[in-house]
């Protein structure tokens, strides 16, 4: 089990502190969901958890071990990320691109094996992409690209998911299509997955565990019932909510108010 540990944990750059004293833990097979207003330090955590980043100060281990004392080949093995962006400048078509995701395991000269090929059938076909397997990633539409970059991850076998946005550019179907996927793999193989999202009904859906970030910190974690409420909404997002229930899952259910009513009450 990949247990994820974040203790007191301070990232950012070396003029800027974006998050403070962080602590929170990633359990296998629960889907950590980021949320947190526009600038707020989702993408600067996953940068310090991948280690393209620094951290400032504190510490973060991965089933008990110190994740910065790892190698380069070992955190390659143990961890995918799905950047928020990511360029596609290379000649490659839909499954080669895929491809890369078995080189941790195979290295960049090593013929793939049968069970690679396998590996990597699956991740396109769990991402629907089989149809587009031949075409160049150069032509593909934003959110095509997004689950080419989802299914090079899952090719990875990686413990562990750090996905930053994975729906951004997709439309209302695959936005479930792919959250869906990913709890799915996340419950199914114990994987510990944390993602960022924006829209907070889908968070209220997909998550097991919610952490809301705001003002340099982390305000509040739990599940969607207990961190999605009106007053943290408030002051993580600072625009007045109303909290519904889903005439469906029961989930919470959030409806932006505008500040002009709030003055005309």
């Amino acid at each position: 089990m990949s247990q994820l540990k974040i203790e007191n944990l301070c990232c950012g750059y070396p003029s800027r502190t974006v998050l403070k004293n962080v602590t929170l833990t990633a359990e296998p097979g629960k889907t950590l969901v980021l949320l947190g207003a526009n600038g707020a330090g989702k993408t600067t955590l996953f940068r310090t958890l991948s280690g393209q980043l620094p951290p400032l100060s504190g510490s973060f281990q991965l089933a008990d071990e110190d994740f910065r004392s790892f190698s380069l080949k070992q955190r390659v093995r143990e961890l995918a990320v799905m950047p928020q962006s990511e360029s596609r400048d290379w000649p490659l078509c839909v499954e080669e691109a895929v491809r890369l995701g078995r080189a941790p395991h195979r290295g960049w000269i090593f013929p793939l094996t049968k069970e690679d090929h396998h590996i990597i059938d699956d991740a396109i076909k769990r991402t629907c992409l089989d149809e587009l397997r031949d075409r160049p990633i150069t032509e593909l539409s934003g959110g095509e690209w997004r689950r080419v970059i989802l299914a090079r991850a899952l090719a990875q076998e990686a413990k562990v998911l750090l996905l930053d946005e994975p729906t951004a550019g997709l439309d209302l179907k695959y936005q479930h299509e792919v959250l869906h996927l990913v709890q799915s793999l996340t419950h199914d193989r114990q994987l510990t997955t944390i993602l960022s999202l924006h829209d907070l009904n889908l968070a209220a859906l997909f998550a097991d565990v919610i952490a809301l970030l705001g003002n340099e910190e982390l305000i509040a974690v739990g599940t969607p019932a207990e961190v999605l409420t009106e007053s943290l909404i408030e002051r993580a997002f600072g625009i007045p909510v109303t909290i519904l229930q889903h005439p469906v899952y029961g989930t919470p259910l959030i409806a932006p108010r505008s500040h002009w009513e709030e003055t005309q009450s």
